[in-house]
């Protein structure tokens, strides 16, 4: 029996043994319910979702309001599975723009200077904009709030759609804080700015590692956060107000590496990202197909067999994603596993990406469900790329670290490179084992990217050294 024909054969006993036509697992089912989080009055969330509310209101408690009321019409939507139900919430969202208006109005004074990651004058171009930067800070109670915000117990959001409404207010605050930790730094007050700097990455690890319902979109805004503040300290390694501070015990604790917990949430956002999309393909039927058909279908010329009832299959293509994510995250949790306790990987083969086609997936399977199948595997080549993005702030942090060890050392750029042979191991990526290459001539440490977001424009990560 040929090999198509096996594979075509074992997949219909499966179908067979479980239903998928047209019955959702018991394990799908469960996951479509949408949970409240815990105890919303001191959940760091919700002020942060409503924190442009008027001078005379309580964020916390329009914030509040708004998440019971989301909840509650996912809720009915999903027992009506009822579409109008879930665009009903939309309305949600207009109306509490209306109770967010005090703003960011000065956007240019939330502007982070230093646009890469390579920025030689960071900490310059910050203090160049002091004077008028601490008059802006001195009036901000956007600011005073975040850093009310910031030492909240809890962070647990709701969904990527609300998610969505404080990735800005996140970022614009924290860049304008590390500004302000920047000026208290230089200032002469550096364990207070260095104690602020912990209260930022505290708050970052803990929306990646004890959010119960983290989807992608808390782990972009929040990975982000961490390369940010990780660049900051980078460049405070370089004044010379710091040459004096370098063994601090609170400098050396913001460059810990991450624990198995820190670096699994990724693998957690996965799986909030599969009952996320579940939910979507249960809600969203009509619209998954036809976004589906309609890109596959003109590509491949089967337009006439696609729009046939079997060609997409609502509750099997859920019962398939879900399946295909469990092996996906447990497949990425193992490999992080490893990696943490440095066992050598190779990634080129682990992360390559399955060609999408439909006459493939219609050789195996044949014209049944067609549709879902090709949208479950363009999915999952979507999660591929993801994957990396673990692995490359974990190597961003290690180039932090190293700079610190060779600024530690008090040695010249001459001598950087016998530094790292005399590191051996400890001078690698903790992942992918590829050491870190030192460049006299930039002054620059430096591993490849693995994401291929970051290697499109810039095939290297850099951190750079001042001597």
């Amino acid at each position: 029996m040929g090999l198509r024909y096996f594979l075509a054969y074992v997949t219909t006993l499966c179908c067979l043994s479980i239903s998928c036509y047209g019955e959702l697992l018991p394990e799908v089912k469960e996951k479509l319910l949408v949970k409240l989080p815990d105890n919303l009055s001191q959940n760091a969330f919700v002020g942060l979702l409503a924190i442009e509310s008027p001078v005379d209101r309580n964020p916390m408690e329009i914030g509040k309001q708004f998440i019971i009321k989301r909840v509650n019409a996912q809720h009915l939507a999903m027992e009506k599975r009822d579409i109008n139900i879930l665009k009903s919430t939309e309305k949600l969202f207009s109306g509490f723009s209306e109770e967010r208006i005090l703003g960011f109005d000065d956007y240019q004074s939330y502007f982070f200077p230093c646009k890469s990651f390579i920025e030689k004058n960071c900490i310059s171009n910050i203090m160049a904009e002091k004077i008028k930067t601490k008059a802006f800070i001195r009036h901000n109670l956007l600011l005073v709030r975040y850093k009310v915000y910031l030492k909240l117990p809890i962070y647990e959001s709701v969904d990527d759609d609300t998610v969505g409404l404080i990735g800005s207010n996140y970022i614009r605050l924290l860049h304008l804080h590390l500004k302000d930790i920047t000026y208290t730094i230089a200032d002469n007050r550096v364990d207070e700015g260095l104690e602020n700097l912990q209260l930022e990455l505290d708050f970052a690890k803990k929306a990646l590692t004890q959010n119960k319902n983290i989807t992608l979109g808390d782990y972009v805004i929040f990975s982000q956060g961490l390369r940010k503040i990780y660049y900051l300290i980078s460049e405070l390694l370089d004044i010379p107000l710091l040459a004096s501070q370098l063994d601090n015990p609170k400098l050396v604790k913001l460059l810990e590496s991450f624990t198995e917990l820190e670096q699994q949430s990724l693998v957690r956002a996965f799986d909030g990202y599969r009952d996320q999309e579940l939910r979507m393909l249960y809600l969203y039927p009509e619209r998954w197909k036809d976004n589906v058909l309609n890109k596959v279908t003109v590509f491949e010329g089967l337009s006439i067999i696609a729009k046939q009832d079997s060609a997409f299959d609502t509750d099997e293509t859920m019962n398939l994603f879900y399946n295909e994510m469990n092996t996906f995250s447990e497949e990425s949790k193992q490999l992080l596993i490893n990696a943490s306790t440095n066992d050598q990987q190779v990634l080129s083969p682990v992360f390559k990406d399955t060609t999408l086609s439909l006459k493939a997936l219609s050789d195996v399977y044949g014209m049944e469900n067609i549709g879902g199948r090709y949208y479950v595997q363009a999915k999952m080549n979507q999660m591929h790329d993801w994957r990396l993005s673990q692995y490359d702030l974990v190597g961003y942090l290690s180039l932090v670290q190293l700079k610190l060890k060779i600024k530690q050392a008090h040695i010249n750029k001459e001598e950087v490179s016998n530094f790292l042979k005399q590191l051996n191991s400890k001078a690698s990526h903790p992942y992918s084992k590829q050491p870190a290459v030192w460049d006299e001539k930039t002054q620059t440490l430096s591993y490849k990217w693995l994401d291929q977001y970051f290697s499109k424009d810039n095939p290297t990560m850099r951190v750079y050294l001042r001597f």
